[in-house]
């Protein structure tokens, strides 16, 4: 009886210390091209958040697009659909 106790109080300890971990888990990422230009340090607090803002090429500066690309097939579903073309060296935008 007192095995079974112990195991069972194990068992839940490791429950809450999964369910604190996924909790604190964030979603972030950060992409540059060089000294060209950045799309600084974007932090979400879920994965979709995370994916439909990686599409988004004005959030980002229109930097790092391929980059986000591959990040965006890694970590989320879906096809790949960016909002604009942005080419932030001439400023020129491309709806």
């Amino acid at each position: 009886m007192n095995k079974a106790i112990i195991v069972l109080i194990a068992l839940l300890s490791l429950s809450c210390n999964q369910l604190q971990d996924a909790a604190q888990q964030s979603f972030k990422y950060s992409f540059s091209e060089g000294s060209l230009c950045t799309t600084g340090e974007k932090v979400f607090s879920s994965n979709a958040n995370m994916c439909a803002a990686l599409q988004n090429n004005s959030y980002n500066n229109g930097c790092a697009q391929s980059q986000r690309q591959d990040f965006f097939y890694s970590r989320c579903s879906g096809s790949w659909t960016p909002s604009k073309a942005v080419f932030p060296l001439f400023k020129i935008q491309f709806t």
